[in-house]
């Protein structure tokens, strides 16, 4: 199972949804996080193992039955969202490189 960067995460995030996700892909990166800044965030959801659906009910529990979890990984989730990947950061994320690379 591969899939690079859901677009689905990203919008719940943006829309303050924690995320339940499988381990796979981009799913990691978006959930947790890419780099020490973007880390420290804090998570957007919870990740479970691929073909697990105990584990993956158990974390949509877990998240529902957890208010501070919900609100942390809200608050991250669009936080994350805001700091890259929105319409701005991206491009000037991709400004920065190609003035490094042109």
């Amino acid at each position: 199972l591969r899939e690079g960067q859901p677009l689905a995460l990203l919008e719940a995030m943006a829309a303050g949804t924690p995320v339940v996700a499988t381990d796979v892909g981009g799913c990691p990166e978006l959930v947790l996080g890419t780099t020490e800044e973007d880390r420290a965030l804090g998570a957007s959801g919870l990740l479970t193992p691929t073909q697990d659906p105990d584990a993956t009910a158990g974390a949509v529990l877990a998240l529902c039955r957890d208010p501070d979890r919900w609100q942390s990984a809200s608050q991250a989730g669009q936080e994350r969202v805001r700091a890259y990947y929105a319409l701005d950061s991206m491009c000037e994320a991709y400004r920065r490189l190609y003035t490094r690379w042109l």
